[in-house]
């Protein structure tokens, strides 16, 4: 995991940030859980008054979720646990989050290959779907949690 030790000679947020934003420029954001990482980000930006921009971003959970059939098991949704059902490596030999980070390409372009029918040829067309997709993981995410607990 990270700890304190782990971080501590990391440089800051202020001081990558403007690597962030010139290698990103003109790029589409892919994360698992994007729409966490986008706000993790949004909010640093924030904190350090620094204007923010609406970052696309495509969510290989919500493409997962929606392409795979359903799992009971939260635990299933993990990203390791994705990545195994699809056949994606995780190189664990470098740092946990650049290892997850070098997964996320490979398994979008299994999600595309298994999806192909889904995808639309548009990329705000794709992002249109994808807000319906999260909307729905959240929703039965939720509707599972109140059945059993009730």
């Amino acid at each position: 995991g990270i700890s304190d030790e782990v971080v501590k000679r990391a440089p800051s947020f202020a001081q990558v940030l403007p690597t962030l934003l010139e290698i990103s420029k003109g790029h589409v954001a892919l994360a698992w859980d994007a729409k966490w990482s986008v706000g993790l980000v949004r909010a640093e930006m924030t904190r350090l008054s620094h204007p923010t921009s609406k970052a696309l971003a495509v969510d290989l959970s919500s493409w997962a979720w929606q392409s795979e059939p359903p799992i009971a098991s939260p635990w299933a949704w993990s990203f390791e646990a994705t990545c195994k059902r699809w056949g994606v490596e995780i190189k664990r030999e470098a740092h946990g989050m650049l290892a997850d980070a070098l997964a996320c390409w490979p398994l979008w372009w299994a999600i595309v290959d298994r999806t192909q029918e889904l995808m639309p040829r548009e990329f705000e067309e794709m992002l249109k779907l994808q807000r319906h997709f999260q909307f729905r993981q959240a929703f039965e995410t939720y509707a599972d949690k109140f059945q059993q607990e009730n």
